[in-house]
């Protein structure tokens, strides 16, 4: 006779890994286009050869003299990093750390200007680290979801705590659409051409207002639900793909995607990749072999 099962088990019992492939190649692109282009500010705001500079917070250019050859090494370790991370297996933990060390070593020049996209990078690089994306033939591999439940964990904190804000402390985004119709022509994130247009229009400003505060509201509940998960994402593409045309916000919005295929419900992806699959093997067999090894 079997012991009772405790119901919490289900909770930690293995789940398709498939996702953690896609997701450490999108993360990879993301954190490439955050990176690679910072080789541009060298000898400017990364490091300068005769100079320190001074602000009212922290820098470290306040407790060191950053030099170009400095920011060199740190862009190309950064740079290594991320080739050892789009490379996978074991290299993949002593990737994240080299581009950890690489990138953060440049934005500590930032200081209060460091983005929000470079936080989240590494937020996200913190739930591949402990996930099992450093294997071979994940799609064939179930294993711990404790690195899908911190990603969950860091998408709730992010979603949730900006819905409760704009719902306590902005109640014009519960109105005619007046808070992201400023957004829209902000100087500092703003003023794309579609977005000029529909600042000027409230009965559509208004709406996506709305979507956006019950996207981020309802995110941490129907995130955990497999009937609702593949509707919040939804949701949440639409959402991000938004913020890409209308907003200034850097590739914001390509490393919160990134991380969706480990968000989606595992039973979900693999249902999704098993058609993948099929549809590969039955139209294009020679793709098939390469792509999956079969």
């Amino acid at each position: 006779m079997s012991p009772p099962r405790d119901s919490l088990e289900a909770w930690f019992e293995p789940t398709w890994a498939g996702g953690w492939t896609l997701c450490r190649l999108l993360w990879v692109l993301a954190a490439g286009m955050a990176h690679l282009p910072r080789h541009k500010g060298i000898g400017d705001v990364y490091g300068s050869a005769d100079a320190i500079l001074i602000s009212h917070t922290f820098r470290l250019n306040e407790w060191m003299l950053v030099t170009p050859t400095h920011a060199w090494a740190a862009w190309l370790l950064g740079s290594a990093g991320l080739f050892a991370v789009a490379y996978g297996g074991r290299l993949l933990p002593l990737g994240l750390f080299a581009w950890a060390g690489g990138s953060w070593f440049l934005i500590a020049s930032e200081a209060y200007n460091a983005k929000a996209y470079d936080r989240l990078l590494t937020w996200i690089a913190l739930a591949i680290l402990f996930s099992p994306a450093w294997r071979r033939q994940l799609g064939r591999t179930w294993a711990s979801p404790l690195g899908r439940y911190l990603m969950i964990v860091v998408f709730i904190a992010i979603y949730g705590s900006t819905g409760m804000f704009k719902l306590l402390f902005e109640p014009s985004w519960t109105g005619d659409g007046s808070a992201l119709a400023y957004n829209f022509v902000s100087l500092q994130f703003g003023m794309r051409p579609v977005a000029v247009v529909l600042s000027g229009l409230p009965w559509i400003a208004g709406p996506m207002s709305w979507f956006t505060l019950i996207f981020e509201l309802l995110f941490p509940f129907l995130i955990w639900l497999r009937r609702t998960n593949p509707w919040i994402l939804l949701a949440g593409i639409l959402f991000h793909l938004g913020l890409l045309v209308l907003m200034d916000v850097g590739p914001f919005g390509f490393v919160a995607l990134s991380a969706y295929p480990v968000l989606l419900h595992p039973e979900t992806a693999r249902e999704l990749w098993g058609t993948i699959e099929d549809s590969l093997r039955s139209r294009a067999p020679a793709l098939s072999r390469w792509f999956l090894g079969s």
